[in-house]
C-alpha cells in the first residue's frame, strides 16, 4: 500500500492533535500540594517548579487544584479524606443524640483496650512507610481523584545534589508534557 504526502501529513497532524489533546485536565491545574516524599524529594520537585514558573506551590492543601505524591493507595486516600473532607448532611438532632452516646461508647472501648495493651507490655508501631518512594510521581486531581500525571524517575542517593537532579528531570519531563519545554532528542 502506497500513502501519498496529503495522507501523511494528515496522519501526522492529527497523531500531533491527540498527543497535545491528552491532557486538558493537566493543563488546568495552575496550583500544587505537595505530600511528603521519601527523602524530602517534594522539596526539591517544589523548588524546580517554583524556579521554572511551571505551577504555584502553595502551602495550603485547600488553595491546590492537584497533589503531588509518591504513592498511591489506601494511604493515599485517607490522606485526601483528612484534606479534604467531604461536607457533612444536616442531622436530625435525634440521630445525632443517638451518633453522640455511640461515639463515648467507642471512646470508652478504645480507653479500656489501651490500658489493657499497655499492661500487656505489647508495643505498637504506627504503619511502614517502607516501601513507599520508588521513583514514582503522581500529579493527582484534588476534585476527582484521578492521576492527571506522572513520572518515574528514581534518585540514585539521597545526597542532596542527586534529589535536585532527579527533581530537575521530573520537573524537565513535566515541562515538556505541558508543551513549556522543547522536545530533546536524548531522554
Amino acid at each position: 500500500m502506497r500513502l501519498n504526502f496529503p495522507v501523511l501529513g494528515s496522519l501526522a497532524l492529527f497523531a500531533a492533535a491527540t498527543l497535545s489533546a491528552a491532557t486538558p485536565e493537566l493543563k488546568q491545574v495552575k496550583k500544587v500540594y505537595f505530600l511528603q516524599m521519601t527523602a524530602g524529594l517534594d522539596q526539591y520537585i517544589a523548588h524546580q517548579l517554583t524556579l521554572g514558573n511551571v505551577f504555584e506551590v502553595v502551602t495550603n492543601p485547600k488553595l491546590a487544584d492537584a497533589i503531588f505524591s509518591d504513592r498511591i493507595g489506601e494511604g493515599l486516600e485517607a490522606k485526601l479524606l483528612e484534606l479534604y473532607p467531604p461536607p457533612k448532611p444536616p442531622e436530625d438532632p435525634k440521630v445525632a443524640d443517638v451518633k453522640d452516646k455511640e461515639k463515648e461508647k467507642e471512646k470508652e472501648k478504645a480507653k479500656e483496650l489501651s490500658k489493657d495493651l499497655a499492661g500487656s507490655g505489647a508495643v505498637t508501631h504506627p504503619p511502614s512507610t517502607w516501601g513507599r518512594g520508588r521513583g514514582n510521581i503522581y500529579l493527582i486531581d484534588r476534585t476527582s481523584r484521578s492521576v492527571l500525571w506522572t513520572a518515574f524517575q528514581k534518585p540514585k542517593n539521597s545526597q542532596a545534589a542527586e534529589l535536585d537532579r532527579t527533581a530537575s528531570m521530573v520537573v524537565g519531563k513535566l515541562k515538556k508534557d505541558l508543551g513549556l519545554a522543547p522536545v530533546s532528542s536524548k531522554q
